[in-house]
């Protein structure tokens, strides 16, 4: 089961900058389309923020803290501020019939905060604007999915 954040604000209250650590530095029309963009929330120390096999829902860039992710029981990554997660699953997903949205995959890991960890987290369709306004994040985001995909494969 996952953690309900201890804290949310809205994008428009929040870290004005998030985004640097996806897209790298960003005009200034573009800061005012990505700036309100998500939702920033809040994980205590041992918190699962989301869990191996549920429906991916979001995406999340790490702004402070730190965060484990495990597969299968094992811990094989460590990500601090500036990475992300929650892409595979939100990228990766396929149709439920014709006029619906695509249905997510499973997500592929347990994320859990390791220290009190702030995220920025972005819906499906958040994502999508995210990745079309920037160019620079979509490439970024791709390359560290397929890059994800690969190394479970293995």
């Amino acid at each position: 089961m996952t953690a309900a954040p201890i804290a949310t604000a809205n994008a428009a209250e929040t870290t004005p900058d998030w985004w640097e650590s996806v897209c790298g530095p960003v005009d200034r029309r573009l800061r005012r389309r990505l700036r309100d963009l998500g939702t920033e929330s809040v994980y205590m120390p041992d918190s699962v923020i989301v869990a191996e096999g549920s429906r991916a829902e979001r995406f999340s860039v790490i702004l402070h803290g730190e965060v484990e992710v495990v597969v299968d029981g094992a811990v094989v990554s460590i990500l601090g501020a500036g990475e992300f997660f929650g892409e595979v699953a939100l990228l990766y997903s396929r149709p439920v019939g014709p006029a619906s949205a695509p249905e997510s995959l499973p997500r592929t890991a347990t994320v859990r905060a390791t220290t009190a960890t702030r995220v920025r987290e972005l819906d499906r369709a958040e994502l999508m604007t995210l990745m079309d306004a920037a160019p620079a994040a979509a490439s970024r985001i791709s390359r560290r999915a397929i890059g994800r995909l690969a190394v479970m494969k293995s």
